[in-house]
């Protein structure tokens, strides 16, 4: 295996930057190419038996595959524009060319195929965002040839991490055909960085340590996953964008997180914070009847005499609240069985004698 990092260079005839074959990375599948376009510059292409997807990750440009011709595609002015690239999918074996709107980047991804299918532009409606993960795991994420649109080989996504977050974390990989559980992919990472003058990380390692590269990415640099875990972390002050390319015998995505650092990915989300200062219980309970009741009124009205019905009688001390009790019947200074004098204006009520069933 080379050596997983790739570095761009200066533009070449056809405006190419920066190239990835399989011979090239010593795999099967996955090509990836880098191409810059000046205004009105064309760059043409296409293989027999390999299929392709051109993704216009920025700038406009007007491209034809075979009979069919697409214009003005794209048109955002960085990777890092909340905005869907243009994207066509040609078949194995068909010509193409991109003939550029004013400055293009543009990345050619490449994977074996028979010819099926016919060209299509990629509607910017087929590629919504997606917000993966949570805390400084969280990135945004555009699927731009998933496995559920017709490709024979191809899966192309791309991807923006915040600076100070990590992506393609807990570590995953797939390097091996395991039904239900794995599939084999090669992969390619291209790399863009805001500002671009920042760098990124990435470590590339398998279970056995056999392959363990940790590679400090620049602006422009593509690194090779031929197998193993593969996760990128931006620093601080940096976003990151990378455009992911990956194919294999099956067009399946399916991962494996690394069994050391599965725990991120299973962990509860912890309970929020206890409150110092708690607002009282003010909830509505209900009795066995169905009956509403509040629990901390009633418990304040037990303490408390009730009012009786009824004027006052004779002797009656004021009180915001009556009660029925004797003793607050009768007024401050007088014993049991004593009656105040009647005063000007009191009522006098006939009350029955009580008896001892009273």
């Amino acid at each position: 295996m080379a050596n997983l990092r790739v570095r761009p260079h200066a533009p070449a005839a056809d405006g190419s930057v920066l190239e990835v074959t399989p011979e090239s990375a010593g795999w099967d599948h996955v090509g990836f190419k880098v191409v810059r376009l000046s205004d009105g510059q064309t760059h043409a292409g296409g293989q027999a038996r390999r299929e392709a997807c051109l993704v216009v990750v920025a700038g406009t440009a007007d491209i034809t595959a075979g009979d069919a011709a697409f214009e003005a595609v794209g048109g955002r002015a960085t990777p890092f524009e909340d905005r869907a690239p243009g994207a066509v999918y040609v078949p194995a074996g068909m010509a193409y060319a991109v003939t550029a709107r004013g400055p293009v980047e543009l990345a050619v991804c490449t994977a074996p195929g028979q010819g099926l299918g016919a060209p299509r532009l990629i509607a910017g409606s087929d590629m919504p965002r997606e917000v993966r993960g949570a805390g400084t795991n969280t990135r945004h994420v555009r699927n731009i040839l998933p496995e559920t649109q017709p490709a024979e080989g191809l899966l192309v996504v791309e991807v923006i991490t915040p600076g100070g977050h990590w992506s393609s974390y807990p570590p995953h990989k797939h390097d091996t055909a395991s039904p239900a559980e794995e599939t084999a992919l090669e992969e390619t990472y291209y790399h863009r960085l805001n500002p671009p003058q920042g760098f990124a990380i990435q470590r590339v390692y398998t279970d056995d340590r056999s392959l363990d590269e940790t590679v400090s990415v620049e602006d422009g640099d593509v690194v090779m996953v031929p197998r193993g875990y593969h996760p990128v972390g931006a620093p601080h002050g940096y976003d990151l964008y990378y455009l992911n390319v990956m194919a294999g015998p099956k067009r399946h995505w399916i991962f494996r997180n690394d069994p050391a650092h599965d725990w991120i990915a299973k962990a509860a989300v912890p309970p929020p914070p206890k409150d110092e200062n708690p607002a009282p219980d003010r909830t509505i309970h209900r009795r066995p009847d169905g009956r509403r009741r509040f629990r901390p009124l009633r418990r304040r009205l037990r303490s408390q005499h009730r009012p009786g019905p009824g004027p006052r009688p004779v002797g009656y001390p004021v009180r915001a609240r009556p009660c029925r009790r004797e003793r607050c019947r009768r007024p401050e200074g007088l014993g049991p069985g004593q009656s105040a004098a009647p005063r000007a204006g009191d009522v006098r009520v006939q009350t029955p004698a009580r008896t001892a069933h009273g």
